[in-house]
């Protein structure tokens, strides 16, 4: 689903879009009175509502042009994060009102930027340079009997400081675990949430502990009075062996310029549905890959920090 206001771009013959919030999440199903129909969805870290639309969509780029009609969209008239020039929402999803599947994508990226200085991207279809990169490492999408509607894929581990999370390899593989844009702190299941905020703690002992900013975010400091903090490093790694290194604004979030409320960027996810699920934040500087046709996500230093 897209808003109504979104412009996009062509570079280098990959369509290119700016301003938007890119969000994985579950197809939005509309209800209907007379001739107008109405959508309401949530997604990780907010919702929409508003009216279903339809236009012809025409995406012009070096190989030639590209038309869709009727291309189903939300013209949203509620959305919840409609903030800091957001203009619109994206789904990527592999659900049939996603832009994904009714434009028939195969390979798309995008890049968060790692300072709100900087700017991102999302480029859909493979560049050359996309062929040639080496420095992008792919963990397969796991598959089932029937398709999940994201990107799933296997976590394998975790280090903090370069040492292993003390779970048990199992903890890893209970949940599903999957990529989603649309969330902003990554979900981790409970036992794995325990683990990083205790080993987080530990490495952090020296600095002042404050109270939480939020019911989500319970592990917070201070950082006034320091001339130097360092925040250890945190890895997840996937199947393949793939590892992601989060860059330092993936790790903790600053709620106040002054450095009086910094916290640990994690959250724990739900006990009733303890899905891994790897957000936005941690994300931060690095280009994500999802390679449809082939079948796998991938991971590499992006060119948006």
């Amino acid at each position: 689903m897209i808003a109504c206001t979104n412009s996009f771009r062509n570079i280098n013959g990959i369509l290119v879009t700016r301003n938007l919030l890119i969000t994985v999440h579950a197809d939005f199903k509309p209800t209907c009175s007379s001739k107008t129909c109405f959508y309401g969805i949530s997604y990780g870290s907010g919702s929409s509502n508003g009216h279903v639309a339809t236009e012809k969509l025409t995406i012009m780029n070096g190989f030639g042009t590209f038309v869709k009609y009727p291309y189903i969209f939300g013209c949203g008239t509620n959305n919840s994060a409609d903030i800091d020039g957001v203009t619109g929402l994206m789904g990527l999803a592999r659900t049939p009102s996603s832009f994904i599947s009714q434009t028939s994508q195969k390979y798309f990226s995008y890049c968060y930027p790692s300072s709100y200085g900087s700017t991102g991207y999302i480029t859909f279809g493979k560049s050359d340079d996309d062929i040639k990169n080496k420095f992008v490492k792919f963990t397969p999408i796991t598959t089932s009997p029937k398709q999940s509607l994201f990107y799933d894929i296997m976590v394998t581990g975790m280090t903090i400081a370069g040492k292993k999370l003390p779970v048990a390899s199992s903890e890893y593989t209970k949940s599903e675990s999957i990529t989603d844009s649309g969330t902003t702190f990554t979900a981790l299941p409970p036992s794995l949430y325990v683990a990083l905020r205790s080993a987080f703690r530990k490495q952090m002992s020296k600095y002042k502990m404050i109270k939480p900013v939020s019911d989500e975010l319970d592990t917070c400091y201070d950082f006034r009075s320091y001339d130097k903090v360092v925040i250890p490093k945190i890895s997840f790694f996937f199947k393949g062996g793939v590892e992601l290194e989060l860059d330092v604004k993936g790790i903790m979030v600053v709620y106040k310029k002054d450095l009086s409320q910094v916290c640990l960027a994690f959250q724990t996810a739900d006990a009733d549905d303890p899905t891994f699920i790897l957000g936005n934040s941690q994300l931060r500087g690095k280009e994500v890959h999802h390679d449809i046709v082939g079948q796998r996500v991938g991971f590499g230093p992006g060119g948006c920090s």
